[in-house]
């Protein structure tokens, strides 16, 4: 009877061990706040670049949405008491092994209250909206 025991115990604590290395692998807000900033705006200027070259700072917060998708959303004003301005993204990170894939789609958009359409506008409305550029 103490070997059977034993062997639940030992897969008890191998499951245990098995269920807290998977959860520290999983992203965290941070992750999903970072990779929205990483994301390519246009060309090579990330959204984070973009945003600051455009706005005073920029507040990056995250979210779940109501299924469960992982929300990231910038807001700001644009530079010299311009109209405030808010992006908000969908991002995905997929893990294969070791390596990180993150996708940061842009779900809506707006500057001054008023919506951009396509969201994925949103670099060159913002650009066109700031003051000198």
């Amino acid at each position: 009877m103490k070997r059977w025991s034993g062997i639940i115990l030992a897969c008890a604590l191998l499951a245990g061990i098995g269920v807290l290395l998977w959860y520290r692998a999983q992203p965290r807000a941070d992750d999903y706040i970072t990779a929205a900033q990483n994301g390519t705006a246009e060309g090579q200027r990330t959204n984070s670049r973009l945003l600051g070259d455009c706005c005073g700072p920029v507040e990056w917060r995250y979210s779940r949405g109501d299924a469960g998708q992982h929300m990231v959303t910038a807001t700001g004003s644009l530079k010299d008491g311009g109209p405030s301005v808010a992006v908000r993204w969908e991002v995905t990170i997929l893990r294969d092994g070791n390596t990180r894939v993150s996708v940061a789609k842009p779900v809506s958009a707006t500057v001054g209250g008023v919506d951009i359409q396509p969201p994925s506008a949103f670099p060159d409305k913002i650009t066109a909206a700031a003051p000198g550029k």
